[in-house]
């Protein structure tokens, strides 16, 4: 518990320090928002955040022995009279979490079948059960394939073997990003040349999902001065096309201080702000993470050797404080950008060599104890500090509740929950239809309407909420009645009119006062029209009439 409050007390100055270093650097984040908003010409993606480790076989519940699954699993909501797989069990997590995207990987086929733990070979089967678990809690996945070197020295087997997945799973599913490779060994030319080709080949095949590309950088960097010229230059007939750095602090090249670790944030968030503005689509890192990526410091089952001093797990989903303080620092500014940078931390999964983190790595909730080397604590994810994806509520107000026909009523949304930004549209219910957060509609004819609210946000979530209306037809006014409510003298003389009326009130000599109405009407008589006047006077107490016939 010591050590659990150490390390959250630790965070709480670490959020000091990312705010005031926010501060100072605020002009220069500014003009670099402003340049790259102007500059865009790709379609700006949902806001996607979560986490990747995920291996394609978790999906079911006859994966390899990587996988945890077993018979006290919870029933799956997924598929009737199983239990839940890994992959669902972690969905479940992360969904509670405020997160909507998992990273699934499966292994190269090129050079290097065997892959990594952290992946399976590929299988339809696997595949087609990933995308009923994320299509039934509204997650987007990430589809990597784990091969580094198939770029550059097997692009026509790379492509080709791509192909068929893209035509099959593509239809199957809208909320994919495809991740045609995993931190690419090759140059910028040939990483533009490559991403190229397969892009082409995917929108030949009619597919229609966001691309992801990857920075040379997240593999071998020659820009650490500039990262952003580590982005390949691509086109896309359908504008979907993401640009994805992988962030990392490792202990083996850095000062390791949490300053540092702060400066290095700031470093590889400027360098996405200018990626966008350069190569003019937007981001989605799709890994990142608090392992200082020591290979030698991987937990008991290898050893602690090189390990940080402030080392507080080892292994893949293992971190430091250092290294918890750049990743902290990074996902506050790609959650405070606007529009918010999308992020797919690493790693979540069953494979990970650091102790006690099970089937959630990174996520996992218990405290796991110190060893020779490290502290001991939680998963890093749950100490990580960042705007989660609510569901989303829809509700509205309108005024006046009862209105009546010809009666403007104003309509106002109002949406909680999801990521911004909110979209609304209105259907009034007799035909009309309307868009916008506030929007005004009359009536003409009585009756009950029900008003139906629709609102999508920027996670692409939906929902939607309805009210009857109860339009009430409008009073006519009586006909001696002036439509503002005073008495209308004219309408008292109807079987005179038409008639000319004039009332004249005034003072004689300034002592007596004079009224007096003047009424005329005509009337014909055959061809003759006769004019009938009467006056009626007063002065002072004296009252007198006139009448006057003309012909």
């Amino acid at each position: 518990m010591l050590k659990m409050i150490g390390v959250r007390s630790f965070l709480v100055v670490l959020i000091c320090l990312i705010l005031t270093s926010t501060i100072v650097f605020a002009p220069t984040l500014r003009s670099l928002n402003d340049q790259s908003s102007a500059s865009m010409k790709g379609q700006q993606p949902p806001v996607m955040i979560g986490w990747g480790g995920l291996r394609l076989d978790s999906a079911t519940t006859t994966c390899s022995i990587i996988c945890y699954h077993n018979s006290t699993y919870v029933p799956s909501n997924v598929f009737r009279g199983q239990n839940q797989s890994d992959m669902e069990r972690l969905v479940v997590r992360m969904k509670t979490m405020g997160f909507n995207t998992i990273r699934v990987s499966f292994a190269p086929y090129c050079t290097n079948a065997a892959g990594d733990l952290d992946d399976s070979p590929y299988s339809s089967s696997d595949a087609q059960n990933m995308i009923k678990i994320a299509n039934y809690y509204h997650f987007w996945i990430v589809l990597r394939y784990d091969g580094n070197e198939d770029i550059s020295t097997a692009t026509t087997c790379w492509i080709s073997y791509w192909q068929p997945i893209v035509q099959q799973v593509g239809p199957l599913y809208d909320q994919i990003v495809w991740e045609p490779i995993n931190e690419p060994n090759a140059s910028v030319t040939i990483l533009s040349s490559a991403y190229q080709q397969w892009i082409n080949m995917a929108r030949s095949a009619g597919d229609q999902h966001f691309i992801a590309v990857e920075n040379q950088c997240s593999s071998t960097c020659p820009y650490n001065t500039d990262m952003s010229l580590g982005y390949p230059t691509v086109t896309d007939p359908l504008g979907k096309v993401l640009i994805s750095l992988h962030d990392y602090m490792s202990y083996r090249f850095y000062t390791w201080t949490i300053q540092n670790a702060i400066s290095h944030a700031q470093q590889d968030y400027q360098a996405v702000l200018k990626g966008e503005q350069t190569t003019g689509w937007y981001a989605l890192d799709t890994e990142g993470g608090a392992d200082p990526q020591v290979p030698t410091c991987n937990g008991p089952k290898g050893t602690t050797s090189g390990c940080p001093p402030d080392d507080i797990l080892p292994g893949s989903a293992g971190y430091a404080n250092v290294s918890l303080a750049f990743i902290q620092t990074l996902t506050q500014l790609f959650d405070s950008h606007s529009p918010r940078i999308s992020w797919v931390w690493w790693p979540a999964g069953t494979w990970m060599d650091t102790p006690c983190s099970g089937t959630y790595g990174a996520l996992q909730p218990a405290s796991c104890p110190g060893g020779t080397g490290y502290k001991g604590g939680i998963g890093w994810g749950n100490l990580l500090n960042y705007i989660p994806i609510t569901p989303l509520s829809a509700t509205f107000n309108f005024s006046p509740l009862t209105p009546t026909t010809g009666t403007i009523v104003s309509f106002n949304a109002i949406g909680t929950g999801g990521a911004l930004p909110y979209s609304f549209s209105w259907d009034f219910g007799d035909g009309a239809i309307s868009g916008g957060s506030t929007s005004t509609h009359s009536y003409a004819n009585p009756g009950n309407y029900t008003v139906s609210l629709i609102m999508n946000d920027g996670s692409e979530q939906t929902a939607s909420t309805s009210q009857v209306v109860d339009v009430q037809a409008a009073q006519e006014p009586p006909n001696n009645q002036h439509s503002s409510g005073g008495l209308c003298l004219p309408c008292l003389f109807t079987p005179m009119q038409p008639m000319l009326f004039i009332l004249a009130i005034g003072t004689v000599l300034g002592l007596l006062t004079a009224a007096g109405l003047h009424f005329s009407r005509n009337q014909f008589q055959g061809r003759r029209r006769i004019a009938f006047e009467r006056t009626h006077f007063r002065m002072g107490k004296t009252t007198g009439q006139n009448d006057v016939t003309r012909e």
